[in-house]
């Protein structure tokens, strides 16, 4: 019905749960990590690159439901948050263990899969078509009932000729 929340759904809420879910990783290990100036604001960066992806995935879904340009500019504000902050993360990459590595890698692949998807899903809700349904309305059954209409009248008039065929019989039976 909605093509745009079939393609959240399907792909841009899974891969952003996977993405999350590496950059919790990369937080978790780094507890065990012994603290160092160098490292002193790694998780801060870790937990702000997480929480403006998550906001922003919450902010398409808002936008998704509602098409207010709120939320659309909300998505961008913090997308453009995470993207700092996944900028700021790559260059403190040097700094992790092998397990936050390769966490790391698993958010950095989830997160190029997907990065296209928002503008995707922007087009398809601010395109015509955005719900299948209403369009359907608006086209095919405007068709189906412009087809009924004109049975409708064909049958409406068959009916008139019949009547006043039978009624021309039954005067000229009765006189």
């Amino acid at each position: 019905n909605t093509p745009a929340t079939k393609l959240l759904t399907t792909e841009a809420s899974p891969l952003a749960r996977k993405t999350i879910a590496a950059l919790l990783e990369v937080l978790e290990q780094e507890k065990f990590q012994e603290g160092s100036e160098k490292r002193k604001a790694l998780p801060s960066v870790i937990a702000d690159a997480q929480g403006q992806l998550a906001v922003a995935v919450g902010a398409l879904r808002e936008y998704l439901m509602t098409g207010q340009t709120e939320s659309a500019e909300s998505f961008q504000k913090s997308w453009d948050k995470h993207r700092e902050a996944a900028d700021s993360l790559e260059s403190d990459s040097w700094m992790f263990t092998d397990k936050q590595t390769s966490a790391y890698e698993t958010y950095v692949e989830n997160l190029e899969a997907f990065a296209p998807l928002p503008a995707r899903l922007f087009e398809i809700r601010g395109g015509d078509s955005w719900n299948l349904a209403n369009t359907w309305l608006g086209t095919r059954a405007r068709d189906i009932a412009a087809r009924i209409q004109t049975s409708l009248n064909a049958m409406v008039s068959r009916q008139n000729s019949l009547l006043a065929r039978d009624g021309e019989q039954a005067h000229s039976t009765a006189a």
